[in-house]
């Protein structure tokens, strides 16, 4: 259940042929020995420009199977007003440089397809590959659990594209004032 919340725990319960069962939010797969790998959160997606859901969880696992990657965290970020676009925050494997050259190796791989430790092939769609990279040192996680801070990521994400924006606006007015 959830931690001290009963109401969301019984919204989350269901009946199916007489068995009680939990609603999670995780999607994943069961293998034929009837173990299940989760590979996404019901709740980390949203829709694109195109009106496409994009699955953030999904996208991180594809780009975690690169060669190069030892970690991913993919959020969304606003972009051009109100579209919403991936940023991928990248932990690299040791002997692999964090530099713009890095980045364009990664680029280059999210156009072909991975092969998964399960041998399953995975490839990104077009509208699922991130605008924007930011290598880190180590996915952020909240504090006293393995789990993943999203809200950190997303917020610092929100943060350096206003950050960016303003930057931009500011030497586009250094150029305007300059010319007379």
């Amino acid at each position: 259940g959830y931690y001290k919340n009963l109401e969301l725990t019984e919204q989350s319960k269901v009946m199916i042929n007489g068995i009680e069962y939990f609603i999670t939010g995780t999607i994943g797969k069961i293998d034929e020995q009837g173990y299940f790998t989760p590979t996404a959160r019901k709740t980390r997606f949203y829709i694109n420009d195109e009106l496409k859901k994009v699955y953030c969880d999904g996208v991180q696992n594809i780009i975690s199977n690169f060669e190069c990657v030892k970690a991913c965290a993919v959020v969304p970020v606003p972009d051009e007003g109100r579209r919403l676009v991936n940023k991928a925050y990248i932990v690299l494997n040791e002997g692999c440089e964090p530099i713009e050259e890095m980045k364009e190796v990664i680029n280059r791989l999210f156009s072909k397809s991975v092969t998964t430790p399960t041998g399953e092939v995975l490839q990104l769609k077009p509208y699922e590959i991130p605008s924007y990279i930011e290598f880190i040192n180590e996915i952020p996680r909240i504090q006293g659990s393995e789990k993943v801070d999203y809200l950190f990521l997303e917020k610092d994400a929100k943060e350096k594209h206003e950050q960016s924006k303003q930057e931009e606006l500011g030497h586009q007015k250094s150029i305007g004032t300059n010319i007379k």
